[in-house]
């Protein structure tokens, strides 16, 4: 496992580089570690040249993957996603998939707490956060908890329950984004977009598309397997072998047809394998999905309820607190300047929340400090004084 991790980087590059070339969707490699740039890896050189099939398969695909691209024009769902899943004895890919095969989460996702039990021998709850998510157009929402992402036209937002806080942001700009309903459906790319898969596999209602990277200077030969329905091109399998080596497995189950005719997977495992072994995995749920409905604007409208702050984090702010009522507000837009230009500065903002105290007050704070160290001495010496005797 330790020379798994310490490839880890590696590996992740080149996985990278599958993800670039092939457009697939952002399953999670890992909770704590971001995919880093890609190496430069020539096509030409990754992929021989198109066979028949391969060319047959694509034709077929693609007009359904540049339909997934614009069918959806708005949605609200409601998901859970459970983390860094550890198993806590050693299980093979053949175990992992027969306690899945017997748990069918697709189908009874009431299930979950059981196999998560199973898996990890903890009599846990495992509660993960429902997570609810609306889209339309670019105008998006995602509510974890108290905690909300927001983008609009002009503006980003994160609104901060815990801490009675609302960021401000540049469009796009904020430090972390929720997760989207791309985690269970995201078309793969054309070949004009660089997808250029060296081998085709049709076996019924599914096909295997191949992409094989050569090996780099660190790592050995990355192939890359993605596995679509032929009649609506969703992804439901994915495959990332090093060398010989099973090093990541996605799998999309539970294909619904929601009203309006959109086809999305309920259920998504991403596991990742270390010498045979299951390492850690994360389970995506989709709960509850409605499509191309009208969402009302006031979903998208950021309230600052009575005593909230709200910090400026556009351009060369960095968190400059507005001078905002203390009263609620319906729409905090109504508070933001145009520009930050119009803030003022960081270091006269916190000049202006440190009132300078005066010498008849600093007097005042001294001589009670000093009464009440004396009056603690007293009551200690008095309370040793009239203590039990032995």
């Amino acid at each position: 496992m330790v020379a798994w991790r310490g490839e880890s980087v590696a590996i992740r590059r080149m996985l990278c580089c599958v993800i670039l070339l092939c457009g697939e969707a952002p399953a999670i490699l890992s909770a704590e570690e971001p995919i880093v740039a890609a190496p430069d890896v020539s096509v030409a050189t990754a992929v021989p040249a198109t066979r028949p099939e391969v060319t047959a398969a694509m034709e077929h695909l693609e007009p359904l993957w540049e339909n997934m691209n614009t069918d959806v024009v708005s949605c609200e769902a409601k998901f859970r996603v459970y983390f860094q899943i550890s198993p806590a004895t050693p299980i093979t890919q053949v175990q992992m998939h027969e306690i899945l095969s017997r748990y069918q989460i697709e189908e009874y996702p009431e299930r979950v707490t059981e196999l998560l039990r199973e898996v990890t021998g903890a009599d846990d709850t495992f509660q993960a956060p429902v997570r609810h998510l609306f889209e339309q157009g670019t105008f998006n929402r995602h509510d974890i908890g108290l905690l909300s992402h927001i983008n609009v036209a002009d503006f980003s937002f994160i609104r901060d329950g815990d801490n009675k806080q609302i960021h401000v942001y540049e469009p796009g700009r904020t430090p972390s984004e929720g997760l989207n309903l791309s985690l269970f459906r995201s078309p793969l790319n054309s070949r004009d977009q660089g997808n250029l898969p060296g081998r085709a596999e049709r076996e019924g209602d599914r096909v295997r598309l191949v992409t094989v990277i050569p090996a780099g200077s660190q790592i050995g030969e990355l192939t890359s397997t993605n596995t679509v329905d032929w009649a609506t091109g969703i992804l439901t399998k994915r495959e990332h072998v090093l060398g010989s080596e099973l090093v990541q497995e996605v799998m999309y189950s539970g294909l619904t047809t929601f009203a309006g005719g959109i086809t999305f997977p309920r259920c998504v495992f991403t596991i990742r394998y270390s010498q045979g072994k299951v390492l850690t995995f994360d389970l995506a749920l989709l709960d509850e999905a409605r499509f191309n409905e009208p969402i009302p604007v006031e979903t998208f409208v950021v309230d600052k309820p009575e005593k909230w702050f709200v910090l400026d984090f556009r351009g060369d702010a960095g968190g400059t607190g507005l001078d905002v009522p203390r009263e609620s507000i319906a729409d905090v837009r109504t508070l933001i300047p145009e520009s930050v230009s119009q803030l003022p500065s960081v270091a006269a903002t916190q000049l202006q929340k440190i009132t300078p105290m005066s010498l008849p007050m600093r007097a005042v704070l001294v001589m009670n400090g000093a009464a009440l160290i004396v009056l603690g001495v007293w009551m200690w010496k008095n309370a040793s004084l009239k203590g039990p005797k032995h």
